[in-house]
């Protein structure tokens, strides 16, 4: 990960370097496969071969997108892809 400029981390902005990810696509892609289950944010970064921050905060993502719902059962949280939701389209290259 590249370091960000002090005015975009004072606003918030994210960092292309985290826009252009392709965990989203992966954390989508398995969720929407696995719909008829919920899972930690450990196991879906274990799937997927990711860093457990990253899918961690693109989950959150998610759920502000309302494509993922994250319930807490038994003290762990778990997610689960909303049902009816629709995966983002991946972005073609020229």
């Amino acid at each position: 990960m590249c370091p960000i400029e002090l005015g975009e981390f004072e606003k918030g902005k994210e960092p292309e370097a985290i826009k252009g990810s392709t965990v989203k696509p992966a954390v989508e892609k398995f969720l929407v496969e696995n719909k008829n289950s919920a899972f930690t944010t450990r196991e879906i970064a274990e799937h997927i071969d990711a860093n457990k921050a990253t899918v961690n905060h693109t989950v959150r993502k998610l759920v502000e997108e309302g494509k993922v719902e994250r319930k807490s059962v038994g003290g762990l949280i778990y997610n689960h892809w909303v049902e009816g939701a629709e995966p983002s389209k991946e972005e073609e290259e020229e």
